[in-house]
């Protein structure tokens, strides 16, 4: 049986409009959405973040490049 392998990364911006942008991106690339946006305190102020969640499956099939 084939295994599926899932990689994750965080997008991150204190601007809501480049988060989207950059969210936007992602998702024309393969990445999911992985639970809801978040906010952390930065010393340069809030940040807002999106884990994001890309799955490598069987016999090399590939999402999120």
């Amino acid at each position: 049986m084939a295994e599926e392998y899932k990689r994750y990364k965080t997008i991150h911006h204190t601007k809501l409009q480049e988060l989207d942008d950059a969210i936007t991106k992602s998702l024309q690339m393969g990445w999911q959405p992985f639970g809801s946006p978040y906010i952390v305190t930065d010393p340069q102020g809030p940040m807002i973040c999106q884990a994001m969640v890309s799955t490598i499956g069987p016999m090399g099939a590939t999402q999120g490049k």
